[in-house]
């Protein structure tokens, strides 16, 4: 009996717009994920992160957008938080009512990020740096917020397709 990949026909046509707020080691993994052609792309990838140095490197590499304010990400509908958790004190109070923030921040709660990003739904994720090379593996918490199931499921399939794509990258 054949198995087929539940992954082979799937899109992020659920996800139309991200933000990566933070683009580290574990964001750009992310990135490459989301860009990657085999997945379809979303229709707005934005960057945001205070070293230009390194928004101009993501910028040659990626087709997306990258600032060094916040207010680039409030078309978002998903916000990835990818700085470092100590950095969270120096971020200003973020517009987030409705958008969906997934936060990969070690050590910080939903409640801490609630506190930050008010009004949003929220998504613990705890990926590990094996992810990015395809022997790695993503715990996900879904807050209390209330999601649509098929918003669940976009935001599953993406973490499983960048395990599936890193190890094909790797074979």
């Amino acid at each position: 009996m054949e198995i087929k990949n539940p992954l082979s026909n799937f899109k992020f046509s659920k996800i139309q717009s991200i933000g990566f707020y933070g683009c580290g080691h574990m964001g750009e993994a992310v990135l490459e994920g989301v860009m990657a052609p085999k997945f379809g792309r979303p229709a707005k990838v934005v960057i945001v992160g205070r070293d230009l140095g390194k928004l101009g490197k993501i910028e040659k590499k990626y087709p997306v957008k990258t600032s060094n304010t916040a207010s680039a990400l409030k078309e978002c509908d998903v916000i990835l938080l990818g700085f470092k958790p100590q950095n969270l004190v120096d971020i200003p109070e973020f517009k987030s009512r409705g958008k969906i923030i997934i936060s990969m921040l070690a050590g910080t709660d939903i409640e801490r990020i609630k506190e930050v990003f008010p009004g949003g739904r929220y998504v613990r994720t705890m990926p590990n740096l094996g992810q990015s090379v395809g022997a790695g593996m993503t715990g996900l918490y879904f807050g209390a917020s209330k999601f649509k199931s098929e918003e669940k499921d976009s935001i599953i399939e993406l973490f499983h397709a960048l395990l599936t794509l890193h190890n094909e990258i790797n074979e």
